[in-house]
């Protein structure tokens, strides 16, 4: 919401000092200088790339993180890392004390090479399955970590008693993350899974990560008064080991807020002009395109998308036309040909289209 807010503004501020340079120049040296100010605001139309977003804000959330369980009553004879270690998938967290889960699997495993010997493959099979629970048991002695990450947190000490769930310590995957924003009802039509995110943290300048739209929730997060929300899940994508990024990457933390714009539409390589070099007369949509002998000519052009300051151009004009950036003097024509009071039949509107329903927040 927030780049939208200044988008507006910066078009607004550029449109009203331009127009003003132009008055001031047609009140001191009258229509011959008019012309002249306005040669100096011409332009070459060239390509571009025309984006239309929504932005939220989030924070961000390491794509897995789990509190690990004792999941047995026991007490901690070992424990192997502290708050803050690296550690790899596998790597042991803490050991509890085994003695009796030994014992157990040693029985278990004597009446099954008994049963072996003696018994009917019933029982054989009941005595086998009876092992592979106690054995089980036992390597659920020793937690381990699921995956590489970072022990965010030890919430135990060693020798001290557990019971089955009894945090040990807390993980997160710090080589991946996540950001859920909560989407208004009103937009969330216009998203949809697989479209590129461009997320930035607050606290990090310069770094701009790319990530997804994944996941799109069913029921809505909040329904309080006139709003309501719906969480989508963004996953992201982590450079670590592109040169002059990794200083930056290494910077990221769980709960950082970010700011994510969601990319709901695009026009690559299409012909691009700024939004106040249209003017807009009925259904029509007008530049001014200056040909190779300086003359102007007022033609009817066909846009596309717009992102607040540019305007995708369909039809019309072609690549390396000259066109008048700031196109008020069309305006005011337009104005004067209707009569007093402006707009006459079918009205007119000022450079740009001012009254297109964009989607950008």
């Amino acid at each position: 919401m927030r780049r939208s807010l200044w988008i507006i503004v910066a078009a607004l501020v550029v449109a009203g000092a331009l127009y003003a340079w132009s008055a001031s120049d047609r009140s001191a040296g009258g229509a011959g200088q008019a012309a002249t100010a306005q040669e100096r605001m011409l332009m070459t139309v060239g390509r571009g790339t025309i984006t239309r977003s929504l932005t939220y804000s989030g924070s961000l959330e390491p794509a897995d993180d789990v509190t690990l369980t004792a999941g047995t009553s026991s007490w901690v004879t070992e424990l192997l890392v502290s708050k803050g270690d690296v550690v790899a998938a596998g790597d042991v967290i803490a050991r509890l004390d085994d003695a009796d889960a030994r014992l157990e699997v040693m029985r278990a495993r004597r009446e099954y090479d008994q049963a072996r010997v003696e018994s009917p493959p019933s029982v054989v099979e009941e005595r086998r399955l009876a092992l592979l629970s106690a054995e089980r048991k036992l390597s659920a002695m020793t937690i381990v970590a699921p995956f590489a990450g970072v022990v965010a947190d030890v919430m135990v000490r060693e020798g001290e008693s557990v019971t089955a769930q009894t945090a040990v310590a807390r993980l997160i995957d710090d080589s991946s993350y996540q950001v859920t924003l909560l989407v208004d009802q009103k937009d969330l039509a216009h998203v949809a899974v697989g479209q590129d995110v461009y997320v930035t943290p607050d606290a990090i300048p310069g770094l701009t990560l790319v990530g997804r739209v994944e996941e799109i929730d069913f029921l809505p997060s909040s329904t309080e008064g006139a709003t309501t929300t719906y969480p989508v899940k963004v996953t992201l994508e982590v450079p670590r080991d592109e040169p002059g990024i990794a200083p930056l990457v290494s910077q990221l933390r769980p709960g950082l807020s970010v700011e994510a714009e969601i990319i709901i539409a695009s026009a690559q390589d299409v012909l691009v002009v700024p939004i106040s070099a249209i003017v807009e007369s009925g259904r029509e949509q007008l530049v001014t395109r200056v040909n190779a002998n300086g003359v102007e000519e007022t033609v009817a052009v066909e846009t596309g998308l717009s992102d607040g300051l540019y305007v995708e151009i369909r039809s019309g004009l072609q690549e390396g036309d000259r066109i008048v950036i700031n196109n008020f003097m069309l305006f005011e024509s337009l104005q004067r040909g209707a009569g007093p009071g402006g707009g006459g039949a079918g009205g007119f509107r000022g450079p740009g289209p001012a009254g297109r329903a964009l989607f950008g927040r």
